[in-house]
């Protein structure tokens, strides 16, 4: 899942930058936001997992898939 969202992350930023340099200010805005809440999900994801890794264990000491 993170590979995922670090392709979409770099499309994101790539269209940005496609935008900027065509001339359209605000598909770049929006673009560079939508990178940007995307990097602040996969932060808060990371951090959830690292909080939460004895939540994730079965009883028998194995993830949850």
């Amino acid at each position: 899942m993170g590979k995922k969202i670090e392709e979409v992350i770099t499309r994101f930023k790539n269209n940005a930058e496609y935008e900027r340099t065509h001339g359209n200010l605000q598909g770049c805005l929006e673009f560079r936001q939508l990178a940007k809440w995307l990097e602040e999900l996969r932060a808060y994801r990371k951090l959830y997992h690292a909080d939460n890794i004895d939540n994730c264990l079965r009883g028998d000491g194995r993830r949850w898939e």
